[in-house]
């Protein structure tokens, strides 16, 4: 059985739902990742900008901007693979995802730890 290492990443995770915030921080730690965490765009933008993770999950709605916003704000600053979440309907998520150029998850149906698995695996 061909077990293949994931090299632990630097996650910016942004969601003004804490649960949900909490939820992936603790999927992502147990999968050996260091996670940092925003609870806005405004604020994830500052910390992406400090902390210059590897990959970046951004909710598509925040409580001050639209995740898609937030994404383009950070790509100004640097490099990164960007996801978006999202409970919204499939299609509002997927025409979102595709003007940002991202990979989509819906938060509803698919289960943290195949998320988890895509971002560490780098599939965008």
């Amino acid at each position: 059985m061909g077990f293949t290492e994931i090299k632990p990443m630097k996650v910016l995770l942004v969601d003004d739902e804490l649960p949900d915030l909490e939820l992936y921080r603790l999927a992502f730690t147990m999968h050996g990742h260091h996670v940092v965490t925003a609870a806005s765009g405004k604020q994830a933008v500052e910390i992406f900008g400090t902390e210059h993770p590897d990959a970046v999950l951004v909710d598509l709605i925040l409580g001050d901007m639209v995740g898609t916003e937030a994404i383009a704000r950070m790509r100004e600053i640097g490099d990164a693979t960007f996801y978006l979440l999202s409970e919204a309907e499939p299609v509002v998520l997927d025409s979102a995802a595709k003007r940002s150029g991202v990979r989509g998850f819906q938060k509803i149906g698919i289960p943290v730890g195949e998320v988890v698995r895509e971002v560490s695996s780098g599939k965008s």
